[in-house]
């Protein structure tokens, strides 16, 4: 879409005769952006490639981290399950270090271990993505993040402190 706007712009400009440089100098700035938005794509690629190799208990504790400095205090843990609490709410996190999709299947379980322990929220976290029936049918109590929102949520730079320590 961008891209037939811009070429759409250097036409006019070239038959307007306003200028070959600027003309020149749109289009080097067009593959300019291009590039840079595939090296963006790229890193964030590499930085998914990160949470994948990590481990459940290095994914846990990442996440354990991420809600204890948002106030958030453990009640349990269980594999992939957390249990946080607050002064006001219970919430339910399950996270998944996936390279499909979640399914349908895969919301009902969280749905109903959320019920099963009451929480009053949920965070369904994978480092992949969610259908599109899951997206639809998630609702408002629960937050669905996927891998790239997660890495947006952690303000992912690297991942060296995670691994091995």
């Amino acid at each position: 879409m961008i891209a037939l706007a811009i070429i759409s712009l250097i036409v006019i400009l070239l038959f307007k005769n306003i200028g070959f440089w600027l003309a020149l100098s749109i289009i080097a700035l067009y593959f300019i952006l291009v590039f840079i938005r595939f090296l963006e794509n790229y890193r964030d690629n590499r930085k998914l490639s990160s949470l994948h190799d990590l481990s459940d208990k290095e994914m846990s504790q990442l996440l354990k981290n991420y809600f204890k400095n948002k106030g958030w205090i453990l009640n349990k843990e269980k594999g992939n399950d957390l249990i946080l609490e607050n002064d006001k709410e219970k919430i339910f996190v399950r996270f998944y270090q996936y390279q499909n999709l979640i399914n349908s299947p895969q919301l009902q379980s969280f749905r109903k271990a959320m019920n099963q322990i009451r929480a009053d929220k949920g965070y369904f976290i994978t480092t992949s993505d969610f259908n599109k029936s899951v997206q639809e049918d998630a609702g408002y109590l629960i937050k669905l993040i996927n891998g790239q929102d997660l890495l947006k949520m952690l303000k992912i730079k690297n991942l060296k402190g995670i691994k091995n320590g």
